[in-house]
């Protein structure tokens, strides 16, 4: 049996080392994998483990997390690590020699022109466009694909701009604590990170990245928190929404191509670390529906993810300002499983 997967990055270069059976060919248009850091990297220890990180990939590890609005904290920390910083790029490169030691192939250069549901795909490559049909075909190629709107796929969707640097610290900081901060954007946050390059700094919203990113810094440097600029800014689109449908024919998507995120803070990785493993197995078993079927949990947990994250950000975030208002400078404990489901974590809060 044949598999093609559009799309070399976590999603589909996971799924493909997941698989062994089959013959599969993984198309990506760039020259290689792992080129870039894309995001700040951050999973639940849960998820990690799902996605057989190796120890040496991961470059922080925290047990508390700070959300901070003004001079309102709240406080969510455990005994044992909630979170760990897993170098991306590095992460791509390892699933891909997993891939190769398998036996599939990856297609650098490649650009996929387009997604048939009859299980063909057409592609350009050296100067020349080829179409191969396929037993199954897997649409993993990110956020701005089209293809699974011109297979009737098409997620709810909504976009932010991430971007980041590294910087060096003016004054120590705890190196386990995640630190959010609201309130100067008004569909936006900052992020300060510890890790073991520095402590990376960075803004997520919807306009003028590099500028606000820049008046972060500033903001940071006043409270004497960094100093120097260590690195150039980096990173990527962040993606709000969730998945409506996965599966057309033998035609199967999965990660960003179809919103699958944690709306509150747009991470990726953790629907992709169960998806990958429900997706490969249906491909190994012949039955794509019982892809959709699995995730049907799943995708229900995004949908009211997005829900109460539109909710909480509504007029310039009213409610989330008034709950960190309310519940400022209060703690709660919290387990790895509630760093995915942020509003049971919020819960935790409000019950302490």
């Amino acid at each position: 049996m044949s598999v093609a997967i559009v799309g070399a990055g976590v999603s589909g270069l996971y799924t493909a080392s997941l698989i062994k059976d089959y013959d599969i060919e993984v198309f990506e248009l760039k020259r290689d994998v792992g080129l870039i850091e894309k995001c700040s990297g951050l999973i639940s220890t849960e998820t990690m483990l799902r996605l057989k990180v190796p120890h040496e990939l991961i470059d922080g590890i925290y047990k508390r997390i700070l959300i901070v609005l003004g001079k309102k904290v709240i406080e969510f920390e455990s005994n044992d690590p909630l979170a760990v910083r897993v170098l991306r790029s590095k992460y791509e490169k390892y699933l891909m020699k997993r891939v190769l030691d398998l036996g599939h192939r990856l297609l650098f250069k490649t650009r996929v022109l387009k997604v048939d549901k009859a299980g063909y795909v057409k592609f350009y490559v050296n100067g020349y466009i080829k179409e191969r049909k396929y037993d199954y075909i897997v649409i993993a190629n990110g956020w701005s694909s089209q293809f699974v709107k011109n297979l009737g796929l098409a997620p709810i969707k909504e976009t932010l701009y991430g971007v980041q640097v590294f910087a060096q610290q003016a004054r120590r900081i705890a190196e386990d604590t995640i630190t959010t901060l609201h309130g100067f954007l008004d569909d936006g946050w900052g992020w300060v990170i510890p890790t073991s390059n520095g402590v990376l700094v960075g803004v997520a919203c919807r306009y003028t990245p590099l500028a606000i990113l820049e008046a972060f810094i500033n903001k940071l440097r006043k409270m004497n928190i960094v100093s120097s600029i260590k690195s150039r800014p980096f990173g990527g689109v962040i993606v709000r929404g969730y998945p409506k449908s996965l599966v057309i024919n033998n035609i199967a998507a999965i990660g960003d191509s179809v919103s699958m995120v944690k709306s509150f803070t747009g991470g990726g990785l953790y629907s992709i670390s169960i998806a990958g493993k429900e997706l490969s197995r249906a491909l190994s078993n012949g039955n794509l529906i019982e892809y959709e079927h699995k995730l049907t949990n799943l995708k229900r947990f995004l949908k009211s993810q997005y829900i109460a994250t539109k909710l909480l950000l509504s007029s310039r975030k009213m409610l989330l300002k008034e709950l960190i208002h309310v519940l400022g400078n209060k703690k709660a404990k919290i387990t790895a499983h509630d760093y995915d489901n942020h509003f049971k974590a919020l819960l935790k809060l409000i019950f302490s």
